[in-house]
């Protein structure tokens, strides 16, 4: 009957877009049989309407706030990362970051109807519209780029790309001022941050924060911070008990930067700033954390609301020196929206395909609407990927192992895990997308069996070997997580940029160099250990080459950061031995392969 309803739902939203004589022609919806699991990612209200991007099944699917329940689900793409309201107009922007696209779809009566689709570059994850709604922003996450799209209604294009800007990190969140002079994109994975001129359709700074897993872009109720959650990850801190249970090692925090200080104008747009001014409010504490913060609200009255994704809890208060009152909710809440009157919040809950809805009058959780039917069939690998998000896993709730593998990758910091056995040698975090693939593990190649180096890091790098979640085995479950988990494209492959003359003639000397002998295709990575000239604090200099599959995605190389990029290591350091000479044409041939796989 459920189903009947929506069928009729959808056919009189076909006439009435006929009817209405609109200048672009709808997408007709297609039949989708139910799907295994929804993954809510992002919401936005619309009039009465609560609209929610659902990552694995590709669909959206809206609430009628005023009676708080579902009321139709549209399909509208592979994979849905994120969405946005066109301006004050009843539209809505999607981004597919499988299928690489940027979805305009029009709003009539709680029905979603697709408009335009156009390709963006490569894995668009980010999107936001100016007030006036003429302008988008898009994040390309591996393509490094942000791209300006202009949305014209009165086209039949309705939407055209103005201009693609390349970043040197991978975008994920965007924010747009309120006068549309100017967007600012937040790094994915470490602390940096890109302010973009909207007039002038062109980067305007680039920024260091020197923190990981920005989140929550918002304007603080003042209208002169950029503020949002993170983390901070202390590299020398070792992660024994002690500095764990004191917020030592890794702190979940809010912050607040000064707008005047992104949006002033930069001599030297393309140099990276260090931000050295900002307010800070801890969330959480010893014994009870608050790890993997997530997507921040304010109210118009200027209360606060978090989401503690790792925990599976939000909190909220109006005095950020104090902390916050918290309600425990589904599993991963990654997404906050409020109701037209403010009374009602929405929680998207990740893993538990749930928006749960809480009532600021009484304090509580009144409603849990499912997004499916929930009843899903979990593989020993969805298990894991629940795990590895859990903070819970750790002592005291106050990191996952999503906090320095940010959705399998790296934050590109250093971590004293004491996988040398050595205090004060922090090494590098490690990517582990592809890492099913090139054992052995950790940087001395010490670590054969990938369930082994799981447990190593839930019982040492996590101090969570007494949690509940520990003691149930969890290492097979994560380990056949971590094996689905693919390698990032080379940044030149994700932008299009590849040049075939290049990368034959930069494959030829890789093989010339004897680049593979230690980096071997297919995985660029061989299982022994090898003493390449550099040695960290103890005199250990025998390490396992890690995979460069991905390499120009990451933010320092070598064990200890020591160098920059792959330029680099190759000028720099004439890595391997120190000796490497190459002509200006080799050395560009050489790193454009390498920017390749």
């Amino acid at each position: 009957m459920q189903k009947r309803k929506c069928q009729l739902h959808m056919l009189i939203l076909m006439l009435v877009c006929i009817g209405s004589g609109h200048s672009h022609s709808a997408e007709p919806p297609s039949p989708q049989p139910q799907p295994q699991f929804y993954a809510p990612v992002e919401m936005v209200t619309v009039d009465q309407w609560l609209y929610i991007a659902n990552q694995d099944s590709g669909s959206v699917s809206v609430v009628k706030t005023g009676e708080n329940r579902m009321f139709s689900e549209t399909f509208i793409g592979q994979r849905i990362s994120s969405l946005a309201r066109v301006g004050s107009q009843a539209r809505l922007l999607f981004t597919d970051e499988v299928k690489h696209e940027l979805v305009l779809s029009s709003l009539v009566q709680g029905h979603v109807s697709v408009i335009k689709r156009i390709k963006v570059p490569y894995s668009p994850v980010g999107v936001k519209s100016t007030s006036d709604g003429t302008l988008a922003v898009v994040a390309s996450l591996w393509a490094r780029q942000v791209t300006l799209v202009d949305i014209d209604e009165t086209v039949e294009s309705g939407l055209k790309i103005s201009k693609k800007i390349n970043i040197p990190f991978n975008p994920k969140e965007v924010w747009i001022s309120d006068d549309d002079s100017h967007a600012i994109v937040s790094d994915a994975f470490a602390g940096h941050i890109a302010t973009i001129d909207l007039k002038e359709r062109q980067l305007a700074g680039l920024f260091n924060v020197n923190v990981q897993n920005i989140r929550g872009l918002t304007t603080s109720t003042d209208g002169k911070y950029l503020t949002f959650s993170h983390q901070l990850l202390s590299p020398n801190s070792a992660t024994v008990r002690n500095n764990v249970f004191w917020g030592n090692t890794l702190e979940n925090l809010i912050r607040s930067v000064p707008l005047e200080v992104l949006l002033q104008p930069q001599s030297d747009p393309g140099s990276i700033i260090k931000v050295t001014h900002w307010l800070q409010y801890p969330v959480g504490n010893p014994g009870n954390a608050a790890g993997d913060p997530g997507d921040i609200l304010f109210t118009s009255d200027g209360e606060l609301f978090i989401c503690f994704a790792g925990t599976s809890q939000i909190a909220h208060g109006k005095d950020l020196h104090n902390l916050l009152d918290r309600i425990n909710v589904g599993s991963r809440p990654i997404a906050i929206a409020a109701d037209q009157t403010e009374r009602f919040i929405y929680i998207a809950s990740h893993f538990d395909d749930t928006i749960e809805v809480f009532d600021r009058k009484s304090n509580r959780v009144v409603k849990k609407l499912p997004l499916g039917d929930g009843q899903p069939t979990y593989s020993l690998a969805d298990k894991g990927k629940r795990l590895f998000y859990n903070s819970r896993l750790s002592l005291d709730g106050w990191y996952s192992c999503n906090s320095c593998h940010v959705d399998g990758h790296t934050v590109g910091g250093l971590n004293e895990n004491l996988s040398d056995s050595n205090k004060f040698s922090p090494k590098r975090i490690l990517s582990l997308l592809g890492t099913g693939e090139t054992g052995p593990w950790a940087w001395l190649g010490n670590k054969i069996d990938l369930d082994g180096q799981v447990l190593k890091s839930i019982h040492i790098t996590m101090q969570g070997g007494n949690s509940g979640l520990a003691k149930g085995n969890p290492a097979p479950s994560i380990s056949a997580f971590l094996r689905t988990l693919q390698p990032a494209p080379g940044v030149r492959t994700a932008r299009g940029e590849l040049i075939a003359e290049q990368i034959k003639r930069g494959s030829q000397l890789f093989e010339t160099l004897k680049c593979s002998e230690c980096h071997a295709p297919p995985t660029y990575t061989t299982v022994n250990t090898y003493d390449v000239g550099i040695q960290d604090e103890h005199g250990l200099k025998d390490f396992n080459p890690p995979s460069l599959r991905g390499v120009s995605q990451r933010y320092g190389l070598f064990h200890d950061n020591r160098a920059a990029d792959v330029r680099a290591v190759l000028e720099d350091h004439a890595h391997p031995d120190g000796s490497i000479s190459l002509s200006k044409s080799d050395l560009e041939a050489l790193i454009h392969f390498l920017e390749s796989i």
